[in-house]
């Protein structure tokens, strides 16, 4: 669970360095949602209500981390706008 609470830090690291984009994220957020409940799956015993509290964590951080990076893109636009002549 600990490496699931990292996720926005890992996202946003990976933003900082070129790999990812809101926008990538964004489009493979259906792929995440899969994947969460896959990982809630294999994480938790076989039953759907913890499977389910599992992922609803895993789930609203990645949207929290989707939403850090929309703000950080839109803030490098407005300094970038800013400098240019």
């Amino acid at each position: 669970m600990a490496a699931v609470a990292q996720l926005p830090v890992i996202m946003i690291g990976l933003h900082s360095v070129g790999i990812g984009s809101a926008a990538m994220y964004s489009k493979y957020r259906r792929h995440y949602i899969v994947g969460a409940f896959i990982v809630a799956a294999i994480i938790t015993p076989p039953e759907p209500v913890s499977q389910v509290l599992m992922a609803i964590p895993m789930l609203v951080l990645y949207e929290v981390a989707v939403l850090i990076l929309r703000v950080r893109e839109r803030r490098k636009k407005a300094s970038a706008k800013q400098e240019a002549p």
